[in-house]
């Protein structure tokens, strides 16, 4: 597999990856618990050129790139690319996943 230097090739690759992985095994995963997910969707929106605010604190993620952001999210979600208890994961819980091969 060729590393993914975009986030586009990321969803691409999780998602090719998910269809070869033996049942139970997940290609990729987020923690989803308090802030954690929203940390990644910021990753996701910032890398992609969006922000949360404007420069007059207006909310500003409602964008092509936020939209973006949670269609990836949402996309690796319903293709059964992450676990289905992600959401209530914290970074300790995907560490564990994948030091026992849960993910890959």
């Amino acid at each position: 597999l060729k590393v993914p230097e975009t986030w586009d090739e990321f969803k691409e690759t999780a998602l090719g990856l998910q269809k070869i992985l033996p049942a139970g095994s997940y290609a990729t995963e987020f923690a989803g618990k308090e802030e954690a997910l929203t940390g990644r969707f910021y990753e996701i929106l910032t890398s992609e050129g969006g922000q949360f605010f404007d420069e007059n604190w207006k909310p500003a993620f409602n964008s092509d790139a936020g939209v973006k952001a949670a269609t990836m999210l949402r996309d690796l979600y319903a293709a059964g690319a992450m676990p289905p208890g992600m959401t209530d994961y914290v970074w300790e819980d995907v560490a564990q996943n994948w030091v026992t091969g849960i993910i890959a």
